[in-house]
């Protein structure tokens, strides 16, 4: 197991010379950032600028996607990549061989590399010895503010896709959504965006006010823009409970999306790209008032009469495969689980999804 970097997913394609996204979309990162990787060597990694800077990190990603995009030439600025490292956890070059064979080849890189180079490095990996262990893990992880772990089976080969022998383990959950049109905000918001209305993949509407910084508020995505918020759990009505925006999604892929439980919402939304009188007409059936970027913080407090989230209340999600028990043989593989929610060992329940 390891942890999961909260980041900007990247390949590092050695043929090429350059940073990839899942897409094949290229991430220009300034000479010095690349200068160590591999010349015969594919590395599947992120980029992280660190707890709780998502937001940052794919606001760097992004503004070189913009220059590719727009056929312009800006510089690359060392500073703000300069926030970055590349957390290596892969090598799609030796996809066949065990996890504990590539890992192997990883480390004697690692191993060769300049002693005081900063930019480049290997995800520690740590043997899960039990349930406990695993929750114990996650704890510490959420404790620094880090976003969960990574669940890999033993002797697994690289897939490069979603998988069932590669789990995400978090006590909160994720997804993307469109965004709509934004809301007036308040006191010291006013003048600003406050809350961005968004449609959800179920066709439920959103609001997202918690999370946004000054500079979102300022310069909001655009109508149409997929981004990813976080949330603990639904309420009865299938709304999402303390929503919070997390950042604008760089690489979004809607054939991914789709094969979701549930989706079709995002990429519908996507294909349709509602027009203003239609958003109107949902945000209003919704009784949701919007407004233009002139307007700011709705906030996103809990609503009256709602208890705030318990820590019983908090999520693990997985992805297909149930963990419980691989505690007691460290090697075997996970099992498949016929229920939807275990318990863990701090009573919180764990949606396996």
């Amino acid at each position: 197991m390891s942890e999961k970097f909260d980041g900007v997913r990247a390949l590092w394609d050695h043929s090429q010379r350059t940073f990839v996204s899942r897409l094949g979309n290229r991430f220009q990162a300034p000479a010095w950032f690349t200068k160590d990787l591999p010349l015969n060597m594919t590395l599947d990694g992120e980029l992280w600028g660190g707890h709780g800077s998502f937001q940052t990190t794919s606001g760097i990603v992004k503004t070189e996607l913009d220059n590719i995009a727009r056929r312009t030439i800006k510089p690359v600025s060392d500073d703000s990549w300069r926030a970055l490292t590349y957390q290596i956890f892969d090598t799609p070059s030796h996809a066949s061989e065990p996890f504990e064979k590539r890992m192997a080849i990883l480390q004697d890189f690692m191993a060769e590399l300049p002693p005081d180079q900063k930019t480049l490095r290997l995800v520690p990996q740590r043997l899960c010895t039990s349930r406990e262990h695993l929750m114990s893990e996650l704890k510490k992880v959420e404790k620094n503010s880090g976003e969960g772990l990574m669940l890999r089976q033993a002797e697994s080969v690289y897939e490069g896709k979603r998988s069932k022998t590669l789990l995400k383990v978090k006590t909160f959950m994720d997804d993307e959504c469109m965004v709509l049109d934004y809301t007036a905000g308040k006191g010291k918001h006013a003048g600003r965006v406050g809350a961005l209305v968004c449609l959800m993949r179920d066709g439920r509407l959103v609001v997202l006010g918690s999370g946004l910084d000054d500079h979102v508020r300022e310069n909001p995505p655009e109508k149409g823009t997929i981004v990813t918020f976080r949330y603990m759990g639904l309420t009865q009505g299938g709304v999402p409970r303390f929503a919070t925006y997390m950042g604008e999604r760089v690489d979004f892929d809607p054939e991914a999306d789709a094969s979701k439980e549930g989706g079709g919402g995002v990429v519908g939304a996507l294909k349709e790209r509602p027009s203003r009188k239609k958003a109107s007409q949902k945000l209003k059936k919704g009784g949701i008032s919007a407004s233009e970027p002139q307007s700011a913080d709705a906030g996103s407090p809990a609503p009256k009469g709602k208890k705030k989230a318990r820590k019983s209340d908090k999520l693990v999600d997985a992805e297909a495969v149930s963990i419980t028990d691989a505690a007691n043989a460290p090697n075997a593989p996970a099992t498949k689980s016929t229920s939807k929610r275990k318990k863990a060992a701090d009573g919180a329940p764990i949606l396996l999804v």
